[in-house]
């Protein structure tokens, strides 16, 4: 695993709880243009940096659910795990912490 892995997996664990709580206020305060936009552009960065990595990306329908794009993250998020094992991802991190040099 390199750095650019690192940062694409970085990139869809911070968008997908992004998506995941804008998709929590979709449900209680109902839909609303703004928070459909944000999940689809937060959506689209999980998309490109899953295709970096090589995971499956799930098709969306046509028909804008919140949960269907949680559900998306959801499945990717558990491909990151099974490809990328947790203790190869903690690994990784204590040893870039080793080698990045101390400002």
């Amino acid at each position: 695993m390199n750095k650019q892995h690192i940062r694409s997996i970085h990139a869809i664990q911070t968008n997908a709880a992004i998506i995941n709580q804008i998709a929590d206020q979709e449900l209680q305060r109902g839909i609303s243009q703004a928070r459909k936009r944000a999940i689809e552009s937060f959506y689209r960065s999980v998309v490109v940096h899953a295709q970096k990595l090589g995971l499956d990306v799930p098709h969306l329908s046509t028909f804008y659910q919140p949960e269907e794009y949680v559900a998306h993250c959801n499945t990717m998020l558990a491909q990151i795990e099974q490809k990328y094992s947790a203790e190869a991802l903690a690994k990784d991190g204590q040893e870039r912490g080793r080698n990045e040099p101390h400002a």
